[in-house]
């Protein structure tokens, strides 16, 4: 146990001298005898935009008010920019910008009380720019934030994390709740905040949006990273869709031969071709038919994310909400 201990530790050291802006090493946190995160370990490096992804009671909030220093881990660390989550939690708010899932300022401050007071934690920088983005944003001001809707909550709560210029922006489901004009506006401000070089954590259940923003995704299971190998086996295990139309007749049988071929239907001129396993096979053997066109739609991020969850959703307790309630 000692020697393990030891080992552990040095580990974490290595973590904290390795140049990533972020890094969780075996971080867990249990609520009782219930894993909300189990040993999680996750590396970014400077400027990525990743995207956390997983169903409620993965870990994926729990994770982030850990790294953010709202909530102690039971075992394990982190270090943003060399900074402990757990020793120096202080100069990691210094260093990032949060905005929680659920946005609640101080009613009877005006959105532009609420910006200078939360800013002035970070010595009233980046007021300027808040409430210029304010004005891009549509956002009043200098309204009370008490007659304020869901959509300028959530736009003041991204003002106040992304205004002073953080090295690293978390945000906890950014776009919930919002209208298509409102989830747009949000969205092009975290690009351009990942254009300024900003490292970006993205908690969303919206696929797409991950998809548009992010560099990289990471998924989320009972409270640990889906490892590279159980996701390549997951892509393995989708089928791919090839729309395939040809100069002249094809015989159909000869389709159903081709290697990695499970199903061909007739689609108007052309043919539908299911394909499991290796699609390079069946590309090849096409190569030698009189093709006019060829459309192969591999699997996207909707499609991982039904593959790695479905089997398993029964049995996803552990995570954001432990038992049945949300740390």
């Amino acid at each position: 146990m000692v020697l393990s201990t030891q080992r552990r530790r040095r580990e974490y050291r290595m973590d904290r001298d390795s140049g990533n802006a972020i890094d969780l090493a075996a971080l867990s946190k249990r609520y009782g005898r219930v894993p909300a995160v189990d040993g999680l370990t996750l590396a970014i490096r400077p400027g990525e935009s990743v995207g956390l992804v997983g169903p409620n009671g993965s870990g994926k909030s729990t994770t982030i008010k850990m790294l953010v220093g709202l909530v102690r881990p039971t075992s394990g660390e982190g270090w943003v920019f060399g900074r402990s989550i757990v020793r120096e939690s202080l100069e990691v708010r210094r260093l990032v910008g949060f905005m929680p899932e659920e946005v609640h300022p101080y009613r009877n401050m005006t959105g532009r009380e609420y910006l200078a007071f939360c800013l002035s934690f970070h010595g009233g920088r980046g007021l300027d720019r808040a409430l210029d983005l304010a004005r891009k944003l549509d956002l009043p001001v200098d309204r009370k934030t008490k007659t304020y809707s869901l959509g300028m909550r959530v736009k003041l709560g991204l003002l106040q994390a992304a205004a002073h210029g953080p090295a690293v922006l978390v945000l906890d489901e950014a776009t919930k709740g919002l209208d298509p004009t409102s989830r747009r506006q949000v969205l092009d401000l975290v690009r351009e905040e990942i254009s300024r070089g900003t490292t970006v954590v993205l908690s969303s259940h919206v696929l797409s949006e991950v998809e548009r923003v992010c560099t990289r995704t990471e998924f989320i299971r009972r409270g640990r990273i889906v490892s590279e190998s159980e996701r390549s086996a997951a892509l393995e295990r989708l089928l791919r869709v090839a729309t395939v139309a040809f100069e002249g007749e094809v015989d159909e049988g000869a389709l159903r031969s081709l290697p990695a071929v499970s199903g061909v239907a007739r689609l108007g001129p052309g043919f539908r071709l299911t394909l499991a396993g290796d699609a390079r096979e069946t590309l090849r053997a096409l190569a030698a038919l009189p093709i006019r066109s060829l459309e192969l739609r591999a699997p996207g991020l909707e499609d991982l994310y039904a593959e790695l969850y479905l089997a398993d959703r029964a049995g996803e307790s552990g995570g954001d909400g432990g038992a049945g309630t949300r740390p």
